[in-house]
């Protein structure tokens, strides 16, 4: 016959329960604590130096994500002109544009970054840099389409990051880069550790996966003929001309189309040809109805975007074509802008 449990082993029972959730609450409660500290941690470092929620003034690039750290770029003080544009920007050297031209550029390009996503980066710009900034806009065959969802969005953009209320900006800072950032940054104000990526943005290493038959596909590509109708529209300049027309008349703009090789170029007379004139004839017309703003289109066929050699792929240059570039935009700005001055 089973027997029945004393009253007193009920009472241990009964007693460990409770223990047991007092654990349990305890855990929790410390799990809490735990995050809560480091959240406040992440905030107080501001892992991408926007400058918000912090004591910290200064800027540290903590990350390597271009995306991420140029929200730290964007408010440099040592910097009051800015190169934009993806990865067809990304050889351009801001240095060598400071010394030919006596302003201090920073290149804020970003691989794949279609050009809505890079005004976002443009206006949070000009808005540190208020009345005194200096552009250039590296266009390519993204700011020509019709249809603004034309392109599929290869990389994502934390715009709050940018823009942002400090509801939003609060709620989305703790995310693991963040965690990761901030406790580089700590390092780095701590001596231990340099930037994660330079600060004025340029990396002289090729970072693109070029396949080693790129040049025969290159020698044997076929030419674009086919595009929209040259009326239609083009919704991505309207934003760059919204853009250039809500900054101070001061602020100077340079559209310049970089060089491609030839067999990204459209067939002459075909209708891509007559899309990409209408496309550069818009982006004219932005810089005609505004002052301090200039265009330059080094997009079309001669000996040099002839020769494979100074390409990568159909749409990304070498170094020696990127050299020219920069004479070409120093020689504008110098010519059109004049000399920099003090500020």
């Amino acid at each position: 016959m089973q027997s029945i449990p004393a009253e007193s082993e009920f009472a241990v029972e009964r007693g460990a329960e409770p223990a047991w959730r007092r654990w349990l609450v305890l855990f929790i409660a410390a799990l809490l604590g735990l995050a809560g500290a480091l959240y406040l941690a992440v905030v107080l470092l501001d892992p991408f130096s926007t400058g918000r929620f912090t004591p910290l003034q200064r800027i540290d690039i903590a990350i390597h994500s271009v995306a991420l750290s140029n929200a730290g770029r964007v408010r440099d003080p040592s910097f009051d002109s800015a190169i934009m544009g993806n990865s067809v920007a990304r050889r351009i050297d801001p240095a060598r544009l400071s010394v030919a031209t006596g302003r201090r550029f920073v290149l804020l390009a970003v691989d794949a970054l279609l050009p809505d996503q890079q005004l976002v980066i443009a206006r949070a710009f000009a808005r540190h840099h208020r009345g005194t900034a200096s552009f250039v806009f590296v266009l390519d065959p993204f700011w020509c389409a019709d249809n603004v969802r034309a392109w599929p969005r290869r990389r994502e953009l934390q715009e709050w990051l940018y823009q942002s209320s400090d509801f939003e900006y609060l709620s989305r800072i703790f995310f693991p880069q963040a965690i990761e950032a901030a406790g580089r940054r700590l390092l780095i104000l701590a001596g231990r550790l340099g930037p994660a990526r330079p600060p004025n943005g340029y990396e002289p290493i090729n970072t693109l996966y070029v396949p080693a038959d790129m040049p025969e596909r290159m020698r044997t590509m076929q030419r674009p003929r086919d595009a929209a109708a040259p009326d239609a529209p083009f919704p991505l300049l309207d934003l760059l001309a919204h853009f250039v027309a809500g900054v101070e008349p001061q602020v100077n703009v340079l559209m310049i189309f970089p060089p491609a090789f030839v067999g990204s170029l459209p067939e002459p007379g075909s209708a891509a040809d007559r899309r990409e004139a209408a496309c550069k004839g818009a982006a004219q017309r932005i810089a005609a109805g505004r002052p301090n703003t200039e265009y330059l289109d080094l997009r079309i066929e001669n000996e040099k975007t002839r020769l494979i050699a100074n390409f990568y792929d159909p749409n990304h240059y070498r170094d020696d074509i990127a050299r020219e570039i920069e004479q070409a935009i120093a020689g504008r700005f110098l010519s059109a802008f004049g000399a920099a001055r003090e500020r």
